[in-house]
């Protein structure tokens, strides 16, 4: 756990029998404050999760979300996007903003620094001349109808879970958080615009305030300046709220709101996440902030993708460690997972030379269909307290999510796609056609020789031969041995290197290695192959492991050929009575342990080990 705030996590993890190891360690579960680099999770395993999509930042920080939820409700041109309310993003809609001073209409605006958190920067203003047009913020509309309870504004925090962006699963906490500020609303004027006490529900700022209260026990979750959103919900139903339809309409928001940055995140998890992945591999747990009108409309405010997980209430601890507890359940790692990804992984190890492209992707779509149901079917029987909503049970209203999807996809792809310079168009009358220079005599006789069309075998040793030649040098450089001779053919560099041919049984005969090696006799094969053969003795040692675990390499006429050397197995402990698993030889060493580049100085981090978990029949 990298930079962690709140003590439930570790408390949570304990309960369950998880072991917390350092980084450095073997791990299956790694838990941070902090954003994920693509650089991180290219490191990743399959036998791997991290809490944490990459990319994530496109809804988190206020910038994004308002970039992409302005783009969708362009797209979309009706009603579907219009939870989210007037954003200008500065610096680049300076000028639409500037266009509002223009109108007579007076109006509030909110100023929001994009990187900001916890109220910090948050002002409101009825002048324009009073915002910074160059800085790195977003100004919105003030909704200055809100719903109020007892007279004050209050605004709520909904927790989603998401545990797949391909494809886009997600989960609904159904209890949720509402934060009251702590001064009486009233209509917004001139003269308490400065009022941070009434306009911001920040919890960081509210609590500063003497008029903060706390609760004292879960029991009363009902009263005090943070109480639980089921509580809430029962007063608006009796003031004649359907609380069923406002939950549905909370729920239909979080899901657009990942929709319109599915395909972006989608893409970037499938560039860092690859082989034998199905989509599970990261996990994340988002904080919505939502705030009613006075019509029970819900309106977003911002989506926080490290929600505080700190304990200062019994309501606190009550509420986020019911949201950890379910998630770790979730998102444990099954037996029958573990199994059928090391069974895919050595299928495509060992086989994988004998596939056709079109096999290997049909056996690829195969596996993740199959894995992605196994891991459908494992959240649903132990959601706990969470809700699937995505997918939907209502085909309905999963045909108007896919439509989103789809508009989102085409404008993702227009906006990144690269346009094709156009050609110009060249009129074929005065197109120059180049002649060849006309020679006489010897040298007429030189240049038929060298048009003349040479069989592909001859064509085959020429090329091949000219490349050689052109990489001698390099290939002495690199391999540390001498150059040899530029004649030497197959059959003598064979010869030489017999013992170092790695066949699809381990080491095999001469004879033998045409099933693997097809080279013909004759063909010139670059000395660098043999800088490669001439191992060092300690790697001469693994060839046992490797003969074990052999990975075939057909590289074809005149390339380079570099016998690959087996990993080391590794032991990685698993979930379930102590089974553990023996990472195979088709496991990238270098991607089994983690190389923290992007951590702070003096940061502790720490990741989870599950070891002991009850799977059931699941």
């Amino acid at each position: 756990m990298a930079g962690l705030r709140g003590v439930v996590v570790w408390d949570t993890a304990a309960e369950q029998d998880w072991t917390t190891v350092e980084e450095d360690e073997q791990w299956n579960v790694f838990w941070t404050d902090m954003s994920v680099s693509t650089e991180r999770a290219m490191k990743m395993t399959s036998f791997q999760k991290i809490n944490h999509f990459p990319g994530m930042s496109e809804i988190a920080r206020k910038n994004g979300l308002a970039r992409n939820l302005n783009r969708m409700a362009k797209v979309m041109g009706d009603s579907s996007f219009d939870f989210y309310p007037k954003t200008w993003i500065l610096p680049a809609d300076a000028g639409e903003l500037h266009q509002q001073s223009l109108d007579k209409k007076v109006r509030t605006y909110i100023y929001k620094p994009s990187k900001g958190c916890q109220g910090n920067g948050i002002f409101l203003t009825r002048n324009l001349d009073d915002i910074d047009s160059t800085s790195d913020a977003v100004v919105q509309k003030y909704l200055h109808k809100p719903l109020l309870m007892e007279n004050k504004k209050f605004d709520l925090r909904i927790y989603v879970l998401v545990t797949s962006m391909v494809p886009l699963r997600m989960y609904l906490f159904k209890e949720g958080m509402a934060r009251f500020c702590t001064n009486e609303y009233t209509a917004v004027k001139g003269s308490n615009l400065n009022n941070q006490f009434m306009h911001l529900t920040n919890y960081a700022i509210n609590k500063k305030n003497e008029n903060y209260e706390f609760n004292e026990d879960v029991e009363s979750a009902d009263q005090g300046s943070k109480r639980s959103m089921s509580s809430v919900f029962e007063a608006l139903e009796a003031q004649g709220c359907d609380v069923d339809l406002l939950w549905s309409r909370i729920a239909a928001l979080c899901i657009k709101t990942c929709l319109a940055v599915q395909p972006s995140l989608g893409h970037i998890y499938n560039t860092c996440f690859h082989g034998s992945n199905y989509g599970f591999s990261c996990f994340e747990i988002l904080g919505f902030d939502v705030m009613l009108d006075e019509k029970y409309k819900p309106w977003l405010i911002e989506v926080n993708h490290t929600p505080s997980f700190a304990t200062d209430t019994p309501f606190d601890m009550a509420l986020k460690k019911g949201v950890i507890d379910s998630t770790f359940k979730m998102v444990s790692f099954t037996v029958e997972e573990m199994r059928r990804i090391r069974q895919h992984m050595a299928a495509n190890a060992l086989g994988a030379a004998r596939k056709s492209k079109e096999e290997a992707r049909m056996l690829e779509s195969e596996f993740k269909e199959t894995m992605s149901q196994l891991r459908g079917d494992y959240e649903v029987a132990n959601s706990g307290d969470f809700e699937l909503i995505h997918p939907s049970p209502d085909p309905k209203q999963q045909a108007e999510y896919d439509t989103i999807f789809e508009k989102s996809a085409d404008s993702f792809g227009a906006r990144t796609r690269v346009k094709p310079k156009p050609k110009k168009e060249e009129d074929p009358d005065k197109k120059l056609v180049r002649k060849a220079p006309e020679h006489k005599g010897a040298a007429a006789e030189e240049d038929k020789k060298k048009r003349e069309v040479m069989p592909p075998s001859a064509r085959l040793l020429s090329s091949t031969a000219s490349v050689a030649a052109k990489s001698t040098v390099r290939s002495a450089s690199r391999a540390g041995t001498d150059v040899g001779d530029p004649e030497m053919g197959f059959s003598q560099l064979a010869a030489d290197n017999s013992r170092y041919m790695i066949g699809s049984s381990g080491h095999l005969p001469e004879a033998q290695m045409q099933r693997d090696f097809v080279l013909p006799t004759g063909v010139y094969l670059d000395p660098m192959v043999k800088g490669y053969a001439q191992n060092s003795s300690d790697a001469l040692q693994n060839s046992v492991a490797l003969a074990e675990n052999p990975v075939l390499s057909n590289r074809g006429v005149g390339s380079r050929i570099k016998p690959k050397m087996a990993a080391k197995p590794r032991m990685g402990p698993l979930l379930g009575s102590g089974l553990e698993v023996s990472a195979t030889a088709c496991q990238r060493q270098q991607r089994d342990v983690f190389q923290p580049r992007t951590m702070q100085p003096g940061k502790k981090v720490v990741a989870l080990q599950p070891r002991h978990f009850d799977f059931g029949h699941h």
